[in-house]
């Protein structure tokens, strides 16, 4: 019972690795699939990917080896590199926020429209005057 993304092949090929690992009594080369320090190179589907590698890991370590090794704590610690390197890449990036195209008003996040509610009701009533 290890949780992760299965619509995502290479991770459930990585799962399968590690359920053969542990069927044949091998727990041996697992940390092998512990992705490398991140680098600000990649992109952040990639290191998102990687953080779920780390993820699916310390689930299995948690699982299957003995509380308190060091196993634990690096894999940890590498999910902290990788979401540091995550939260960075973000802050650099300048999301631009919608504003209505009536007045400018800064609209509300996955708002559906491309005007506010008070133009909308503003244009609305003009309509019927």
């Amino acid at each position: 019972m290890i949780p992760f993304d299965e619509k995502i092949p290479e991770l459930h090929v990585l799962w399968k690795q590690l359920f053969d690992m542990e069927n044949g009594h091998r727990r041996r080369g697992y940390m092998d699939l512990l992705p490398q320090h991140p680098s600000d190179s990649l992109m952040l589907d990639e290191l998102e990917y990687e953080y779920k590698v780390c993820d699916l890991l310390y689930h299995y370590v948690e699982k299957f080896v003995e509380d308190g090794s060091d196993e634990h704590r690096t894999i940890l610690a590498r999910k902290d590199e990788i979401s540091a390197v995550i939260m960075e890449k973000l802050s650099r990036e300048r999301l631009s926020m919608r504003t209505c195209r009536v007045c400018g008003k800064p609209l509300p996040f996955m708002f559906r429209h491309s005007i506010c509610e008070r133009c909308f009701r503003r244009k609305r009533y003009r309509n019927f005057i």
